[in-house]
């Protein structure tokens, strides 16, 4: 490979070395009569060179602030990953003037970090973000950032703008649904009611709990009842997209996202079934998928979705982190080992405890199930249960619909959860500033430490080339 081209080798040879002045260059896309330009900033006087894109740049040495990312993660590896960054804070001069009418909001901003001396091709691209609204700073200016995952906090649920139900949320299906509640749409004859904004493969309408005759829809998600109601509606659905995968992929197609190549490899592929009537973002549905999969998920920098599976260390580290590479080594906190881990699954979206009639009475096992929001799969650490039966539980809400997924989660869970672990802290150099959350990193010749370790949380400064890191074992 020529040497010009960016080599992930070599870049970890040169940012492990301490005391080198780190290069990043920034590149803000901003509209213009609707045209999209580009500006380009750096901590340094930069030029690219004749073979890279674009060629013979120069990039503005006007950039004042510290380049600040911080990452971090549940420490039972579940959700998303939360992501903080510095605002661009950069000088107003003669080559970066008269801004304040271009439009930034929502444009890309990509950050390279690297030496000065190397052309354009050899950096790395840590991050690609998207803009906030360009704000003046005294004679200055600020950007704040936002990362690509932006587009998600967006509400899964539309609004009705007319009709009896107007500004309700129109309730959207996926998998498998028990017992929600519909939304009434109209109150013509015996009322019309909407179950899903969209098709359905199925459709079970009941009353009082019971089962009972209606004129079904599914490829509008509606139904009419034939009879006067005589107590509260609700229905058993099922509809498509009944996977993380699959969830996951329409979720991110509607805000122009996609996931990295092989994202769901390492997923178990569990049967989901949820129900949404309220103002819950597309980043909250994504998050419960992951969660009912044990899993956790993130943005990379190439604004592509990946995703976190862990149910212990291998053992094996990729990257090597060693004594030469800390200032300091603390135990931040402990994670106590838990008695029981409850995994609740195929949750009843309407709970009732009264009002049900024929066979939903009758019948002990659906009375029950009806008056009860969850059914559980518990997982027990026996010995832990003996020793420190004060130590709190686990309690993980899902949407699994299927015990032996539900028992599965709960029993890797409870594995984790069965000894103490540590999370570590501590002050690093050089190579930890491209350590990724989630990664299992090399501790061997670590004193303290053991061979391996799960990277929690990294707090980089690419300006200083230090960082600070939370790491699990």
């Amino acid at each position: 490979m020529p040497d010009v081209l960016f080599n992930q080798a070599d870049f970890d040879q040169w940012i492990s070395q301490q005391g080198l002045f780190r290069c990043f260059l920034v590149e803000l896309d901003y509209l213009e009569n609707g045209e999209v330009n580009t500006l380009y900033l750096a901590n340094a006087p930069f030029q690219t060179k004749g073979t890279d894109t674009p060629a013979h740049e120069p990039y503005d040495d006007v950039l004042f602030s510290d380049l600040q990312i911080s990452e971090s993660m549940d420490e039972f590896f579940f959700g998303s990953t939360l992501t903080r960054r510095s605002s661009i804070q950069f000088l107003s001069t003669f080559f970066v003037d008269n801004l304040l009418d271009k439009a930034f909001t929502g444009q890309q901003v990509r950050i390279y970090l690297g030496d000065k001396s190397w052309p354009k091709a050899r950096f790395k691209k840590v991050a690609s973000w998207i803009a906030g609204s360009l704000e003046p700073d005294s004679h200055d200016y600020e950007l704040p950032i936002r990362d690509a995952s932006a587009p998600l906090d967006v509400k899964v649920c539309r609004t009705y703008t007319a009709g009896i139900a107007i500004g309700e949320y129109i309730p959207r299906c996926f998998g498998e649904v028990f017992n929600a509640e519909p939304v009434l749409i109209s109150e013509s004859n015996n009322g019309v009611y909407q179950a899903n904004d969209g098709p359905l493969i199925s459709l079970v309408v009941k009353d009082s709990g019971l089962a009972v005759n209606a004129t079904i829809d599914l490829v509008l998600g509606t139904f009419a009842l034939t009879t006067a109601p005589q107590g509260r509606i609700t229905f058993d659905a099922v509809a498509s997209l009944d996977t993380c995968q699959d969830i996951t992929t329409t979720l991110l197609t509607a805000s122009n996202l996609t996931a990295a190549v092989n994202a769901y490899d390492a997923l178990p592929n569990y049967t989901l079934g949820g129900y949404i009537n309220d103002a819950r973002s597309r980043r909250d549905v994504i998050d419960i998928c992951f969660i009912s999969c044990g899993a956790a998920w993130k943005i990379n920098n190439d604004n592509q979705l990946e995703s976190i599976l862990f149910n212990g260390l291998s053992g094996y580290g990729e990257k090597l982190l060693t004594e030469d590479d800390i200032e300091d080594l603390r135990v931040k906190r402990r994670i106590l080992p838990a008695p029981m881990v409850t995994v609740n699954y195929r949750k009843n979206n309407t709970v009732q405890k009264d009002g049900l009639v024929g066979a939903a009475y009758s019948n002990v096992a659906l009375r029950t199930a009806l008056s009860k929001e969850w059914v559980p799969a518990l997982a027990e650490n026996n010995q832990v249960a003996v020793d420190f039966p004060e130590n709190p539980n686990i309690t993980i809400n899902t949407w699994l619909t299927n015990e032996l997924d539900a028992q599965e989660l709960a029993d890797n869970k409870a594995l984790l959860a069965s000894t103490l672990h540590l999370v570590w802290e501590m002050d690093v150099y050089g190579i930890a500033l491209d350590f990724a959350i989630g990664e299992e990193i090399d501790t061997d010749f670590i004193p303290d430490l053991l061979g391996t370790a799960i990277v929690l949380k990294n707090d980089k400064n690419f300006t200083d080339g230090e960082a600070t890191l939370e790491v699990w074992q």
